[in-house]
């Protein structure tokens, strides 16, 4: 990638999502909380688009007053996680990884932020973009180092109905099982609690 073209995505998501292009070099902290939590998953993505970058620094973590499900309208398996605010009494559990600038666009192509000429998606039929960038703060689970501020990436095609959510389920039941089990895989890598992860794998596994 041109050091233009970087200039222009970075410009892009500063007017689409009021965020200074500097907070994202040299290295920008993200928090996951869905499959990005594999290592191995992470990595085979980041390599289909060019970039060998692993989960950099991983510390798990836990976002407080959200809570994350399976509601997120997605074109290969139906459903993937998203996240939305909640009461203070509720947290989403993940991880805070490290993505440096050089490896920023293929992290955010693969989250399809970007399309495959780096540029911002919009919503534009199966091409749009079905997540948003936001600031959050999170709590690190070693409680010596406090909370963190880093970004996270929030659904923006949830789907409101559960009739909806459940056709959707049923139609890409195979894929979605599989998506939800390395969400698990990384969980369980992060000795993050699973609990919700296996209710999910449930709901996918045994409705009929």
């Amino acid at each position: 990638m041109s050091l233009e073209k970087r200039f222009e995505f970075l410009q892009d998501i500063r007017r689409k999502f009021n965020l200074s292009p500097d907070e994202f070099s040299p290295t920008s902290t993200w928090f996951s909380y869905g499959s990005n939590l594999c290592r191995q998953d992470f990595e085979r993505k980041m390599r289909v688009h060019g970039s060998n970058l692993s989960l950099l620094r991983a510390r798990p973590s836990r976002l407080p007053g959200w809570i994350r499900k399976l509601d997120n309208e997605s074109s290969t398996r139906g459903l993937a996680y998203s996240i939305r605010t909640g009461t203070q009494q509720v947290f989403v559990d993940g991880v805070v990884h490290d993505v440096p600038i050089g490896d920023l666009a293929p992290f955010l192509r693969f989250e399809g932020i970007l399309d495959n000429d780096y540029e911002l998606k919009e919503n534009e039929s199966e091409n749009k973009r079905r997540y948003d960038i936001l600031k959050v703060a999170v709590q690190l689970y070693n409680p010596s180092r406090g909370r963190e501020q880093c970004f996270t990436l929030i659904g923006r095609c949830t789907v409101c109905y559960e009739s909806k959510r459940r056709k959707l389920m049923e139609k890409h039941r195979d894929k979605l099982a599989d998506y939800v089990r390395t969400a698990i895989k990384g969980a369980v890598d992060f000795k993050i609690n699973t609990v919700s992860f296996q209710d999910d794998l449930n709901w996918v596994e045994n409705s009929r």
